[in-house]
């Protein structure tokens, strides 16, 4: 059974599918870049599927429960970028 999910964020499309082969089920995220060829991909066996949901949801909620201004972090990434160069 393969499914297939695709989320776009901001500048960044990821593609998540769930296959099985010979050694067994599993998960592939896919993140592509607008405007760059290179793609990032994690696979994941389909057992770790709920430990890696709880703990990307654990993210989600101690971001939310911040004072960080998403903005910001945006900016900081884009001047830690210009200081490593």
């Amino acid at each position: 059974m393969k499914t297939s999910k695709t989320i776009t964020i901001e500048r960044k499309t990821f593609v998540i599918e769930t296959a099985k082969n010979h050694i067994g089920s599993f998960i592939r995220i896919t993140e592509t870049v607008a405007g760059h060829s290179h793609r990032n991909t994690i696979v994941l066996p389909a057992s770790g599927a709920s430990e890696l949901g709880m703990a990307i949801t654990e993210a989600g909620d101690a971001i939310a429960d911040t004072d960080v201004n998403p903005e910001d972090i945006q900016d900081n990434a884009c001047l830690n970028r210009a200081q490593r160069r």
